[in-house]
């Protein structure tokens, strides 16, 4: 296993933010965390590259407790893109993607460069790279922030919404490279996505949250289903097969069946 948690929890100002979470990752597995607002998805995730200091139970990356573990060795194992990216310095998209190389780098190695515009290339991002991050769209940006962590040539991905401002286009482009790069590189995959949809269609394992807890975890279709969205988010919804594909059309919130006054 990629990771292995155990009874994990996160606490702050006396709050849980996540408690008794049991969660594991095998190589090659793609998983689409998934749940309300306020659920923990984003915590456990940077819980899993050592963002966030666990409060309980053990975790362990590629067998290796991450307690003991530098902030060097963890990033050879795992890679974090954020919803939103703080480092926005006026730099080139090159140099700010060629960040993604440095727990790789011993010295001047030719190969890096070539590997970070092989993958601003795979991304459509190659006549952009001398353009500076702040004239790129926030789209744009975000498949920046993507091409940084996919350089870091991680055994575990870690991706918090990695399409919310994304195109329909360059949100199904996104999902497909990722999904090719976890079967033909057995690289591990934890996504954080509203799109029940595109959670279906692209993950191997669902797994749903709230309250800071794992309510559900199994194959798409035994997890998003009418009854655990109405149960988690409050939304009466529909699950149908359009195209071969498997959807979501959302309904109606149940909060407009509460009586006045509640």
């Amino acid at each position: 296993m990629i990771v292995e948690a155990k009874g994990i929890g996160v606490r702050r100002g006396g709050r849980d933010i996540l408690r008794d979470v049991d969660f594991c990752v095998a190589p090659g597995e793609m998983i689409a965390l998934i749940g309300p607002n306020g659920a923990g998805k984003s915590t456990l995730l940077r819980s899993l590259n050592g963002l966030v200091k666990l409060s309980d139970g053990t975790l362990a990356l590629a067998g290796t407790p991450i307690a003991g573990m530098t902030r060097r060795q963890i990033a050879r194992v795992a890679a974090y893109m954020p919803q939103q990216a703080g480092d926005t310095a006026d730099c080139s998209v090159a140099e700010c993607v060629m960040a993604g190389r440095l727990p790789h780098m011993s010295g001047t190695d030719g190969g890096d460069r070539r590997r970070v515009f092989e993958t601003l290339e795979r991304l459509g991002l190659l006549e952009f790279s001398e353009r500076p991050l702040s004239h790129l769209s926030g789209g744009e940006r975000q498949r920046v922030f993507l091409a940084r962590a996919l350089v870091q040539e991680p055994r575990l991905l870690l991706l918090d919404e990695p399409t919310s401002a994304l195109d329909l286009r360059h949100q199904l482009d996104t999902f497909e490279h990722v999904a090719a790069i976890a079967r033909a590189e057995a690289v591990a995959v934890v996504v954080a996505i509203h799109d029940l949809s595109l959670a279906l269609r692209y993950a191997d394992r669902v797994v749903m949250m709230s309250g800071g807890r794992l309510v559900a975890d199994g194959a798409p279709a035994a997890v998003v289903t009418p009854d655990l969205i109405r149960d988690t988010y409050g939304v009466s919804a529909s699950v149908g097969r359009v195209d071969g594909h498997t959807v979501v059309v959302p309904l109606r919130s149940m909060g407009n069946d509460r009586p006045a006054g509640e």
